[in-house]
């Protein structure tokens, strides 16, 4: 029985911790995402020394350039890893272009004809096809 309490407890405690490190990060989010102005009016209505609000909001900038450049060093990697001729041929592969015209000669004089032209184009991707 007390072994049962350790374990809801200790369970109990790792869910207390991890709902109070995803407040944590929300905040953050959320903070990076506000501008500096909102940010210093909040913290000078609470009475807080204006160069604790300056240390605040350099490391929230310092934050947002990390954020972005971490942000930009994945995107690139995404891309760099990405072949761009092989997903090209995938696409190729799978697509199916069916053209159909119909050209019809109406005779308007004893020697002269009309053309009279219809065309359709039909695009789709053919999703059961091996690709090779």
């Amino acid at each position: 029985m007390k072994q049962d309490r350790k374990e809801w407890f200790k369970r109990a405690k790792s869910r207390i911790k991890g709902i109070a490190q995803k407040e944590v990060i929300n905040s953050v989010i959320n903070s990076l995402t506000l501008p500096e102005k909102k940010i210093k009016n909040y913290l000078s209505e609470r009475n807080i020394p204006v160069e604790f609000i300056n240390f605040i909001i350099q490391q929230v900038n310092n934050s947002r350039k990390n954020i972005t450049e971490l942000i930009k060093d994945e995107i690139k990697k995404y891309i760099s890893a990405l072949d761009i001729t092989n997903e090209i041929h995938k696409i190729l592969s799978k697509m199916v272009i069916e053209i159909k015209t119909e050209i019809r000669f109406v005779p308007i004089e004893k020697s002269k004809y009309k053309s009279n032209i219809k065309s359709s184009v039909n695009l789709r991707f053919d999703e059961e096809k091996e690709e090779t």
